[in-house]
């Protein structure tokens, strides 16, 4: 039910303004205008941190925090986070590869450094070397 105050508020309301709708309402000016929202996606775009003095594969919010702080633009993370979010962007986890081991170039490594320092044979660098296989490759021949 509804308080007959409110109903009377409602029809003053009427009367003067021929509508009912809220007006808008004060708050918090958004972090970002559609102007800084064009300038990051355009940054992610280009995908060349590099050329912005960042040593980082992809940007994420952490490397775009710096970046934006460096401009005088303080925001948080989350801040962020939801910005990239609203523009259609979603969390990707990096997965990084790595190669396998080359034993045999790891060995060849191991001899080159014993015979530039000359003071240390390959069979001295086997026997501190705890990795089995180098032994059996050392014994096959490289």
């Amino acid at each position: 039910m509804v308080d007959r105050s409110t109903v009377y508020d409602w029809i003053m309301q009427w009367k003067h303004e021929k509508t009912l709708s809220d007006k808008s309402k004060e708050g918090r000016p958004p972090s970002f205008g559609e102007k800084e929202k064009k300038d990051i996606k355009k940054l992610i775009e280009e995908n060349d941190s590099s050329k912005h003095g960042y040593d980082v594969t992809m940007w994420d919010t952490k490397s775009l925090q710096f970046y934006l702080d460096r401009k005088g633009v303080s925001v948080s993370r989350e801040t962020i986070r939801r910005t990239l979010s609203s523009m259609g962007g979603h969390y990707v986890k990096a997965v990084h590869e790595y190669a396998e081991a080359d034993l045999k170039k790891q060995l060849a490594f191991a001899i080159a450094m014993a015979r530039f320092v000359k003071s240390v044979s390959s069979e001295e660098v086997m026997s501190v070397c705890s990795l089995n296989p180098l032994r059996k490759i050392l014994k096959d021949g490289v």
